[in-house]
């Protein structure tokens, strides 16, 4: 812990850094384009990436992260062990650069831009390897409404026609392969006890439910039974302490504790959609596990988790998320609905180094059957060449006589 409380006072001395550099960056890069501004601009970056490292918070830590830390960047790790940073302050306030840093060598790159800048949001992987944005404020203090999905590969950002609740200081948790819940936050100035879901599929958000105390700057932990864990943060009449809230979003029900959830001591499956033995309505499913303990992220991919059919393996996409609490699997190209597959996990590790039993499920395919449109069939009165009623509907006023 000594270590963690080291690492959290030293993020401003970091952020106030990554301010500096990317001044004297732009300095440099309006006078020198070669020679001594080249070598300063990667010495610098260099240095902070090592600094930024060391400050991101650990594995434990980060597995509680769902929203901005108290500096209000935003912070998400990445399957292959990187970290998406948003929202580091600049010299003239928020920032729309998008930063990726990997603590195991210490570099700093710029990964891209965001449509808006921002700070106090929240950063959550999806099923698909990209990035949700949601929220925070800008240097005006006003709040974005502007949702952006952005993507790691290409470093482009784009904007999402959501309406929701636009908010601060917020957690936005990943439930399954097509739910976001979004807790807290601050509203008009004020910490807020609005829960909102927002469906993936239809990009659409639905109230839940309210929080017993409303909460901002909190943490949020997906537990293995699917629920969303919220602790810390502060609540209107201040510092919510060990008071920790249980949202199940099945349900909507919203329970308040002193006692945090204990994680599973024994790693295993927890839950998968579609369930062992299920048939699936589309020829490319998007697979997601849920494990009782977090998976270490760079343990998850292609080679411990795969895909098999009569034909073999099949070419698939891994994305572990939630700290590893969930797996997401979808194959490269449409499966065959005429045969059932088996999707297999060995070789995967928890955040503690413990190896998980190999853990398997399968599942079959199902093509929807398309149904032609047929035209209703237009019977005529006869002798009077008007159009009278469809096939199989009697006029008004006639009895059918059989």
């Amino acid at each position: 812990m000594r270590v963690g409380r080291w690492r959290v006072y030293w993020r401003p001395v970091v952020l106030a850094l990554a301010g500096l550099v990317e001044s004297l960056k732009m300095e440099f890069e309006m006078q020198w384009s070669f020679g001594v501004g080249g070598s300063f601009r990667r010495a610098s970056l260099l240095l902070l990436g090592l600094l930024l490292a060391a400050a991101l918070p650990t594995d434990a830590v980060r597995a509680q992260s769902g929203g901005a830390a108290a500096d209000g960047t935003a912070t998400i790790q990445l399957p292959d062990g990187r970290t998406l940073v948003s929202g580091v302050l600049s010299g003239s306030g928020s920032s729309d650069t998008v930063w990726l840093a990997d603590p195991r060598s210490g570099q700093l790159t710029a990964a891209g831009t965001l449509q808006r800048a921002r700070r106090q949001h929240s950063a959550t992987l999806l099923p698909d390897g990209r990035v949700l944005i949601l929220g925070g404020i800008d240097d005006r203090q006003q709040l974005v409404d502007t949702v952006e999905v952005f993507e790691v590969g290409t470093g482009r950002s784009e904007t999402i026609p959501l309406t929701w609740r636009s908010r601060s200081g917020h957690t936005a948790t990943l439930l399954d392969s097509t739910r976001v819940l979004v807790a807290g936050g601050v509203i008009d100035g004020q910490a807020a006890s609005d829960i909102e879901i927002i469906d993936l599929s239809e990009w659409n958000a639905a109230p839940l439910a309210a929080l017993g105390r409303a909460r901002r700057g909190h943490l949020a932990t997906l537990l293995a039974d699917g629920r969303t864990e919220l602790s810390g943060g502060e609540g209107t009449e201040g510092p919510l302490g060990d008071l920790r809230t249980f949202i199940d979003a099945t349900t909507g029900l919203v329970r308040e504790s002193w006692w945090p959830e204990p994680e599973d001591s024994f790693p295993w499956l927890a839950a998968s959609e579609p369930a062992d033995g299920a048939t699936v309505l589309t020829l490319q499913p998007t697979v997601m596990l849920r494990l009782t303990r977090r998976a270490r992220m760079d343990s998850v991919n292609s080679d411990t988790v795969t895909l098999e059919g009569p034909a073999g393996r099949v070419a698939v996409r891994v994305v572990p998320a939630e700290a590893g609490r969930l797996v997401f699997v979808t194959p490269q190209e449409p499966l065959d609905p005429r045969t059932s597959y088996r999707l297999s996990v060995d070789g995967v590790r928890d955040a503690t180094g413990q190896d998980f039993p190999s853990l398997g499920i399968a599942f079959q395919p199902l093509r929807i059957p398309r149904v032609p449109v047929m035209s209703p069939l237009i019977l005529r009165s006869p002798g009077s060449g008007r159009t009278g009623a469809p096939a199989g509907r009697v006029p008004p006023g006639r009895i059918c006589r059989r």
